[in-house]
């Protein structure tokens, strides 16, 4: 069933990350994809790289509102 899944996302996700409404959530499912082949199967850098590449895809008020988040959760541990 998850390749079923990866077969319909990966071509559709071509299609929808040019769109800006739908560009966060499509890039969120990739994510959780590639996350989910790193996880079960040992494929090398393939799967680091394109996290990396599908961060660029978020918009720049959620990358500030994630780098608030674990500047704070570094704070918290420093004495």
């Amino acid at each position: 069933m998850a390749t079923y899944g990866a077969l319909v996302l990966e071509p559709l996700a071509t299609l929808l990350l040019p769109f800006r409404r739908v560009r966060p959530y499509c890039a969120i499912a990739l994510l959780g994809l590639h996350f989910g082949i790193e996880a079960v199967s040992n494929v090398g850098m393939w799967q680091y790289m394109m996290c990396g590449l599908l961060i660029s895809y978020f918009p720049d008020s959620w990358l500030a509102q994630v780098e608030s988040w674990t500047k704070r959760g570094w704070q918290c541990v420093r004495p």
